[in-house]
């Protein structure tokens, strides 16, 4: 479940700098690193949730 909401998260920040509505170099800087920090808490999730299965 927590990891759907990141997916949604990181999709809705994706399509956000995609669409180029956002010219504000320091407002491209912290969307960059809210996706990549969805990014790293999503790769964790899938960590833990292996290292449970195994």
């Amino acid at each position: 479940m927590l990891a759907g909401a990141v997916a949604v998260l990181h999709g809705a920040v994706v399509l956000f700098m995609l669409t180029g509505a956002v010219h504000a170099a320091a407002v491209q800087v912290g969307t960059y690193t809210v996706a990549l920090g969805l990014n790293a808490v999503g790769y964790g999730l899938l960590l833990a949730r292996a290292r449970r299965r195994a």
